[in-house]
């Protein structure tokens, strides 16, 4: 096993921003190699990549089709090699010197053992100004809570190899919604899960984000508006009866009895009635919870 950290990073399109984050993970502090996939982009990204990977031995990029951002991950998770630890980067965020090395150092000297998941919050990134923070912890993050919120951003994540292995990628991809959200919830029933509220990245929002964050309750409203209006809850749900599909074996008997009830009481508008009084699901906030609570009671989780 290399006693070092892999750096996988996917790629589409991403010439605006990439040079800055890829000076960032330059500057960290800690031994890492650097995997790269691109996926299809037609501006220069690919160009950009093959001059910071002249001469270094420790990058490698991978060249392929345009599969999108959850294929092209879990593609990349296929080919990283056995690692003490791995870590996700988005191709536009900038990342503290210390990041990895304070992942790290917070995993080892939690003492946990087995399969074990840091993430943290992260400083968002507008227009070149610090605009707020994503999600914070104010709760217990367990199966309960992460099987319905999304709340270790991938840029964040830092793992094990323990938990590698637990990270099944031959999967149908069109059931995937987030990748994050995945390896999250294989955290949580397979091992432990630290959360940092304090950040460690610059998390940039622009057009082009694949996923974003709001940085008030008025950007919080309309990005779940914007998610309604787009579908995104049907597809959320549709991950979250895949993952409990795939994952059976793994959960405990009450997850087991919990996740059955989610999917019986969607079947009718009365059975929802009750499973919203009587469900363990829960969210980071109250009002987050109430939100989902709603949701699914309007059948949303369809």
């Amino acid at each position: 096993m290399k006693n070092k950290i892999l750096i996988m990073m996917s790629t589409f399109n991403g010439e605006d921003f990439i040079k800055e984050q890829l000076d960032s993970i330059m500057a960290q502090t800690v031994d890492f190699d650097l995997l790269i996939r691109d996926d299809g982009s037609k501006d220069s990204t690919l160009e950009i990549l093959k001059k910071y990977a002249k001469n270094k031995s420790n990058i490698r990029i991978l060249v392929g089709e345009n599969i999108g951002c959850n294929q092209s991950y879990f593609t990349l998770l296929k080919n990283a090699g056995v690692y003490k630890y791995y870590a996700f980067s988005d191709q536009d965020d900038i990342w503290d010197a210390d990041k990895l090395q304070i992942a790290i150092s917070t995993i080892e000297n939690s003492k946990l053992e087995g399969p074990l998941l840091y993430g943290s919050c992260s400083k968002i990134l507008k227009n070149n100004i610090i605009t707020g923070t994503t999600k914070k912890k104010y709760t217990e993050i367990n199966f309960y809570n992460t099987i319905v919120q999304n709340f270790l951003p991938g840029h964040s994540q830092v793992f094990n190899y323990e938990l590698f292995k637990q990270i099944k990628c031959d999967l149908n991809y069109d059931n995937i919604y987030v990748y994050d959200a995945w390896i999250t919830n294989v955290a949580a029933i397979t091992g432990n899960i630290i959360f940092d509220n304090n950040p460690h990245t610059l998390y940039r929002m622009h057009n082009q984000n694949v996923l974003g964050f709001g940085e008030n309750y008025i950007s919080w409203i309309k990005n779940r508006f914007m998610k309604l209006i787009n579908n995104e809850i049907s597809q959320y749900s549709k991950q979250i009866t895949y993952f409990t599909n795939v994952y059976y074996n793994d959960l405990n008997y009450n997850q087991k009895q919990e996740m059955l009830k989610f999917e019986k009481s969607k079947k009718n508008f009365l059975a929802r009635i009750e499973y919203i009084f009587k469900t363990k699901l829960y969210r980071q906030s109250k009002i987050e919870t109430m939100y989902f609570k709603i949701l699914y009671l309007l059948n949303f989780y369809k």
